[in-house]
């Protein structure tokens, strides 16, 4: 017996979104980074504005893909028109690191 969401009969699994980029290893930090910028998170336009090339330094398609795996890994979430930054985001990303078994992060390093 099949059990979790593909026992639901309205499940609708996704197999593309990701331009056939697999998750490179700094993505779900620059988009916890740019959603938590603002306090409401950001709008739903940054992974399509034009701007958003600049804003995460990759080609349009990486970032198509960036938005997918931020949003299949449980990082960012739709609210309304914006993304914002899950509770799952702000513990792995946050600042001081949530316990004391984390890694220092480079910047506060000697």
């Amino acid at each position: 017996m099949i059990r979790g969401p593909l026992s639901n009969l309205s499940y609708k699994g996704q197999f593309t979104g990701h331009e056939t980029f697999p998750l490179r290893h700094l993505w779900l930090r620059k988009v916890h980074d740019e959603v938590t910028k603002n306090k409401r998170g950001a709008e739903k336009g940054i992974f399509s504005n034009p701007e958003s090339i600049v804003t995460f330094g990759l080609g349009k398609n990486m970032v198509s893909s960036m938005r997918h795996w931020a949003l299949a890994c449980g990082i960012i979430e739709p609210e309304s028109d914006r993304y914002v930054a899950t509770k799952l985001a702000m513990m792995l990303f946050s600042t001081p690191p949530p316990t004391r078994y984390c890694r220092r992060s480079f910047s506060s390093a000697t």
